[in-house]
Formats: structure tokens, C-alpha cells, sequence
């Protein structure tokens, strides 16, 4: 298997993952979800977890359970640190399991780590052979330019893809900034007795509104697909995300109003 052998099935299984999150994703919604960061049809962690389990777990294909176990590990830990370093960078929890049965911090639980590993399996000794039978039809002079090309434009897409949420990062993390200036100006007031605790509350939720408002004047529509796509994105703390709550509520209106 060489490398650009590798670099295709990567691209197939980014392209199936895709396929296999949107279908969940739209029918736990009801509607048509573009899941994945990025915006084309591919989730690359679907392909990068395809080819380490390939590279570690093919000289294993003899003990079943071992690639089971194996494949549950390698791809558990592959979106632990994708969690991770997508919060470090954008300073947003994208996907929470907080809510799950034997979950780390969120960022995984048994339940996915168990259809990780069964996964493993079908790309083992399933999906493995049909792929490599399908890039056998293709003229092996043709794998580097097909592979180079179609490597280029989901890098292209990445780039894209990494701005949008950079962008929104940093609108929310105003939004968020702004309110909690408010709330701590109007408890100051409060404190001084300037304020009635009720006047206080109207002015908080007056001006709160408007923020979000504003926010939502300022999300665009690739922003939008990133908050569709990661319906349990949250700010990097333990507590529910009240104002990003609000947010695709008030997004969601505006949605409806468009139709």
C-alpha cells in the first residue's frame, strides 16, 4: 500500500464519514445538516482515523478482537486531541458528551469509543479490500495528480474553514465579553442603589437582546453552518451557553422568516 494509495482512501473515507454524520445529524434535527468543519462533503478526521487504524491494526486482521480493541483506542484518542485542539484554537467546545454514559471530559464517551471500534472492523476487512479494488481501476500513473488535486482543494477548504470559525470565535467571544460588562455595570449600579433590582433585570435583558442582535447581524452563513453543523458547541466552561443558545434561536427565527 503506498502513499498515494493512502492519500485516496483518506479521501474516500473523508468523504464517506461525511456522508455517515449527515444522515445522523439531519435525522436527529429533521432537516438537512452539512456536518463537518469543513464545508465541502468530507470530515477529515474520518479519513486520518482510516489511515492510522490501516497503518497500526492491517498486520492484526488475523485476531478480530484485537482490531476491534485496538481500532476503539486509536480512534478514541484521535478525537480526544481533535477536541482539544480545536477548543485551544477557537475557544469553543465543539461537540460535548457530557450528557453520556462513561464519557472524558466530554470530549468522548464509551458509546462512540464502542462504534469506533466496530467501525474498525468494517474497515478492516470490509471497506479496506473494496477500496483498494476501486483504486486498482484507476490508471496508477493517475493516483499522485488525482490524490494531489483533490488533496488541494479540501486544504483549500480548510483554510476557509479555519477563518469562518476564527471569525465567529471572535464574535461570540465579544458578545460574550459585552454582556458580562453589562451585567457587571448594572450589579455596580445596583449595589450603589441607583437601580431597582426589576429596572435592573429589564435594562440587563433590554441590552442583552440587542447584543445578541447585533451578533446576530455579524454571523454569516458559513458561521451559521458551524453552528448548525456542532449543535452542542458551547463556550470553554462547565456551565450551559446561554447567550450561544439564544443566538441560534434568534438565527433560527431570522431562518424562518427568510422562507
Amino acid at each position: 500500500m503506498g502513499i498515494w494509495d493512502l492519500c485516496l482512501i483518506f479521501i474516500l473515507c473523508s468523504v464517506m464519514g461525511w456522508v455517515l454524520e449527515t444522515i445522523y445529524c439531519s435525522i436527529g434535527q429533521r432537516r438537512f445538516v452539512n456536518r463537518g468543519f469543513l464545508s465541502g462533503p468530507y470530515c477529515p478526521i474520518y479519513g486520518t482515523g482510516a489511515v492510522v487504524v490501516l497503518v497500526l491494526l492491517l498486520p492484526l486482521r488475523a485476531h478480530p478482537a484485537l482490531v476491534f480493541t485496538a481500532g476503539l483506542a486509536v480512534c478514541t484518542a484521535i478525537e480526544y486531541i481533535v477536541s482539544y485542539v480545536m477548543e485551544l484554537a477557537f475557544h469553543n467546545v465543539w461537540w460535548d458528551y457530557s450528557d453520556k454514559f462513561l464519557n472524558l471530559n466530554g470530549r468522548v464517551c464509551l458509546l462512540y469509543s464502542l462504534f469506533w471500534g466496530a467501525l474498525s472492523l468494517v474497515l478492516v476487512y470490509g471497506l479496506y479490500p473494496a477500496l483498494s479494488a476501486l483504486i486498482a481501476r484507476i490508471p496508477e500513473s493517475a493516483h499522485p495528480w488525482l490524490a494531489c488535486a483533490l488533496l488541494l482543494l479540501m486544504l483549500a477548504d480548510a483554510v476557509h474553514a479555519v477563518d469562518a470559525a476564527a471569525r465567529m470565535a471572535r464574535v461570540l467571544r465579544e458578545l460574550r465579553r459585552k454582556t458580562e460588562d453589562l451585567r457587571a455595570d448594572l450589579k455596580a449600579q445596583q449595589e450603589k442603589r441607583l437601580l431597582l433590582a426589576q429596572e435592573a433585570a429589564a435594562r440587563l435583558e433590554v441590552g442583552a437582546a440587542a447584543l445578541l442582535s447585533e451578533a446576530a447581524g455579524r454571523i454569516r452563513r458559513r458561521h451559521r453552518r458551524l453552528l448548525d453543523a456542532f449543535p452542542t458547541m458551547r463556550a470553554r466552561r462547565a456551565e450551559p451557553d446561554e447567550l450561544l443558545v439564544r443566538l441560534r434561536g434568534l438565527l433560527a427565527q431570522r431562518r424562518e422568516k427568510r422562507k
